[in-house]
């Protein structure tokens, strides 16, 4: 909002952008963040501990109540607080989740080509192409938006945050982190889920937040 509002300080429209993007950020992080995130994380933790026979169910309000009280503490500790707690969660977070994605792909090595040609016959194939021309937008931003915070918006307020001298370098880390976002880790989950058989088209029709349990299954196959 600072960009805009300075970049195109010497026309009004700059503070209306500025106003209209702060506001659709803090809805964005409710709605599009908080929200959707705590309810995939309590469904998976509800599965985990026996689904409807966790203790957990029908009281997903007492998970949502729980991390919203965590994040509140790390959110009123400003940016540096925030920093300290991402800086230790997110390596530890990133580790496990490839980590667990190249122990699939190694033990299942001989089938990557045949999971690769399954996503590129499945992508110029009549039906993936007529859906692709339709749903190309309305998909793209949803998917832009949930595989990195770049799609959200909110990637620029973190980056802005930053001391460098030199900020062209905090800019190439900005277009890194899509890329392995999006591009690195999205391929090796769709490789997994190929692999360990659960892509097919009766699971075409799962929502969002069902699809995590369809996701967390595919790394049990080796258990």
């Amino acid at each position: 909002m600072y960009y805009l509002n300075k970049g195109l300080k010497n026309k009004s429209l700059g503070k209306v952008l500025a106003g209209a993007f702060a506001v659709m950020c803090i809805g964005g992080s409710f709605g599009g963040g908080n929200m959707f995130q705590v309810n995939q994380a309590v469904q998976l933790f509800e599965s985990m501990t026996g689904g409807t026979e966790s203790f957990l169910y029908g009281y997903r309000w007492a998970f949502g109540l729980i991390m919203a009280i965590l994040v509140g503490i790390v959110i009123i500790g400003g940016i540096k607080s925030i920093a300290k707690v991402t800086d230790k969660i997110v390596p530890f977070m990133v580790i496990i989740y490839v980590g667990a994605s190249l122990f699939v792909l190694i033990a299942k090595f001989d089938m990557i080509g045949w999971a690769f040609n399954e996503i590129i016959q499945g992508a110029f194939a009549p039906v993936g192409i007529v859906g692709g021309a339709v749903g190309v937008m309305i998909q793209g931003f949803r998917r832009a938006a949930f595989s990195n915070e770049a799609g959200v918006g909110s990637a620029s307020i973190a980056h802005s945050a930053v001391r460098t001298k030199y900020p062209a370098s905090e800019g190439l880390v900005a277009l890194l982190e899509p890329f392995i976002d999006t591009v690195v880790v999205c391929t090796m989950t769709a490789l997994v889920l190929i692999i360990t058989g659960n892509v097919d088209p009766g699971n075409a029709g799962l929502n969002d937040a069902d699809a995590i349990l369809l996701t967390s299954r595919s790394f049990w196959f080796c258990h």
